[in-house]
């Protein structure tokens, strides 16, 4: 999910483009991504940075590899549609880092509806999961406003949409 394109910066320095592309999610140390590039301590080249990304999310130009390695083993071992609300809680700002918002998610903070077209299908899940018209007489609950409960639900800003069918909702 997350992959760099890391840089010999003293080459790069020179004129010269020396650097691979790595797979974070693949068990790479920051030593052997480094060692690989002709970065070393103690050497000429002693210096590295990013230089392209490939991930949901913007990566610095000097952002920490080790912290960037750790983020995608989490990430990857999450199932995908969790992953997506970690990126979309970081964006909406409920969360203010990618640990942050993996926390949550990991922790059941983040609630997910899958299958809905819009807010009014949400409405539904949520009516249907608490039970709240349980013991209504079906002559009344069936004049109850899933659209209008879900227009409310909307203002409260706590609902996302993190792909085609699928809601989340940050709960704090």
């Amino acid at each position: 999910m997350i992959k760099i394109y890391l840089a010999n910066l003293g080459k790069y320095n020179e004129g010269e483009l020396v650097g691979e592309w790595f797979d974070l999610s693949e068990g790479h140390t920051l030593e052997e991504m480094t060692k690989e590039i002709g970065v070393a301590p103690g050497t000429e080249y002693e210096e590295y940075a990013i230089h392209d990304y490939e991930a949901p999310f913007e990566i610095s130009e000097y952002a920490s590899v080790p912290e960037l390695i750790e983020l995608a083993e989490r990430l990857e071992s999450l199932e995908e549609h969790e992953a997506k609300a970690v990126c979309a809680v970081v964006d909406n700002g409920s969360a203010n880092t990618y640990d942050e918002a993996c926390d949550m998610v990991e922790n059941g903070d983040v609630h997910f509806y899958f299958c809905c077209d819009d807010m009014a299908d949400v409405a539904w899940n949520i009516i249907e999961e608490t039970g709240a018209l349980e013991g209504v007489p079906e002559v009344v609950s069936r004049y109850f406003d899933y659209e209008r409960y879900g227009f409310d639900l909307e203002l409260e800003g706590t609902f996302l949409e993190i792909e085609d069918g699928t809601f989340i909702q940050v709960i704090s």
